[in-house]
């Protein structure tokens, strides 16, 4: 999946406490099960729903796409109009890049509910892992009318803005990310990603210390977020400060990897530290640096490149290929799927005077 892995589901508070609460409810309601079943045979229907949704969340969880998938259709065979059903069948399909589908699903969740906020969003994510840069605008730009405050669609807004070449607009939706109430998610906070974005922007301007300053107010958030060490790593180099970017770089290394543009974070790690060692005149290093990023991502133009000019140097040109810099990121919504509408209104029920 492209770049779209960097930024993660904006979860409303309600679906973060709704499945713990809601396996309470559904406890306390089995013991009129014998009545429901002679009285109320749609209860029976109902709770077999209930219990289908669990069985999707705990495979969407556990990472079992392939599962998750099947469990969500089968849903749908009972409650064709379940927009949270397509909701989370569209996330189970993007997470296996099944992007076709997974916009499919979303606006089948849309049709059902034309106020999804989320599935307006997660259909930004998968049209901008199609590429289909202008139908993510529009998708995002809608999810942020019905919910203005959706702090990852705001920046999203601003990566695919940033994409179609509208660095101003993009620039103000990362201020606009850092002017609502903070989010967490995975693999960083809306704040973190907002300010991490706003350094890729600087970092393409060649503002360097602007982008410093950035990145460094991104890993105060996200310590553990290898985007923004990335692009740290890169405008240190940029600067000439290259023993503060090897460390930077293999610090990147240390943390998971996530797709940033134009390749993952690892990948671009590599490149920059091969491009360091050259430099150095560590010539050994270098290409070892090259081809782990190529191992990572063997199609990585620079990357390829870059070892070219190494191992033959008398039938390149003497120009560099172009560095490897700008590591933007945009957040996405294929992990955390949503509650059946039984579940979250019994949670709504509890909370409610």
């Amino acid at each position: 999946m492209n770049r779209m892995n960097r930024s993660i589901v904006l979860v409303r508070f309600l679906s973060r406490l709704s499945l713990g609460l809601s396996l309470s409810v559904s406890l306390s309601l089995s013991f009129s099960l014998p009545l429901s079943l002679t009285l109320f045979p749609e209860v029976v229907l109902a709770q077999s729903v209930d219990d289908l949704f669990r069985q999707g969340l705990d495979a969407d969880a556990a990472g079992r796409d392939g599962e998750a998938e099947a469990i969500w259709r089968r849903v749908i065979m009972l409650e064709p109009n379940n927009a949270i059903a397509y909701y989370n069948l569209g996330l189970a399909l993007h997470r296996q890049d099944k992007l076709e589908e997974a916009v499919s699903a979303y606006r089948q969740a849309i049709q059902r509910d034309p106020n999804y906020d989320e599935a307006y969003y997660s259909l930004g994510n998968a049209l901008y892992d199609l590429r289909s840069y202008e139908a993510a605008l529009n998708a995002y730009r809608r999810s942020i009318e019905i919910n203005p405050s959706y702090a990852y669609a705001h920046n999203n807004l601003g990566n695919t803005l940033y994409v179609l070449g509208s660095l101003e607009e993009s620039a103000a939706a990362f201020r606009t990310t850092l002017n609502l109430r903070d989010v967490k998610g995975s693999p960083a906070s809306a704040h973190a990603l907002a300010y991490a974005n706003l350094g890729d922007l600087f970092l393409e301007q060649r503002q360097f210390s602007e982008a410093i300053d950035q990145y460094r107010q991104a890993i105060d958030l996200a310590p553990d977020y290898a985007g923004a060490y990335s692009g740290l790593g890169a405008a240190l180099k940029q600067q000439g400060q290259n023993e503060e970017a090897i460390d930077i770089f293999e610090r990147v290394l240390q943390l998971p990897d996530v797709d940033l543009l134009p390749t993952s974070a690892h990948t671009l790690a590599y490149t920059n530290l091969g491009d360091i060692f050259l430099e150095q005149g560590q010539t050994e290093a270098a290409v070892a640096a090259y081809r782990s990023a190529l191992t990572i991502d063997p199609d990585y133009d620079i990357a390829q490149q870059s070892l070219f000019r190494v191992e033959q140097p008398s039938t390149v040109p003497s120009s560099p290929p172009s560095d490897p810099i700008l590591p933007s990121t945009v957040a996405t919504t294929t992990d955390l799927p949503q509650l059946g509408a039984a579940l979250r209104s019994a949670v709504v029920n509890l909370f409610s005077p």
